[in-house]
């Protein structure tokens, strides 16, 4: 089973936190994924760019600062992380 930890981060410290588990992880369906993740933590789905999905391709770790979201945040960095448990 693989799955995305999503966190909150603000003055380096976790907000909020969601765990998203899927039986598959395929890079095409990132948005789909990050949907369902920011609808749980209840904020705006950011812009997903090539260096996301490079980032999470080669570290399993990718985050979204307040330039990747249309809106104002009130939080410094989405965080998406994946793992195989």
């Amino acid at each position: 089973m693989i799955k995305i930890w999503s966190k909150i981060l603000k003055d380096n410290k976790i907000q909020k936190d969601f765990t998203l588990s899927l039986k598959e992880f395929n890079l095409d369906n990132i948005y789909e994924y990050l949907k369902d993740i920011c609808y749980n933590l209840k904020i705006e789905t950011p812009i997903i760019l090539p260096k996301h999905k490079t980032q999470l391709e080669e570290f399993s770790v990718t985050r979204f600062n307040s330039s990747d979201f249309i809106d104002y945040i009130n939080f410094d960095f989405l965080v998406l992380e994946y793992y195989e448990d």
